[in-house]
C-alpha cells in the first residue's frame, strides 16, 4: 500500500521535528 503521498524523507523529518508525537504513516 503505497498510497502516501509522503515520502520516507518528510516522514524522517517530521519524525525529528516531532519525537514527541507518535505518529504512524
Amino acid at each position: 500500500l503505497e498510497d502516501n503521498p509522503i515520502s520516507d524523507k518528510e516522514k524522517k523529518r517530521i519524525k525529528k521535528l516531532l519525537p514527541k508525537c507518535k505518529v504512524i504513516f
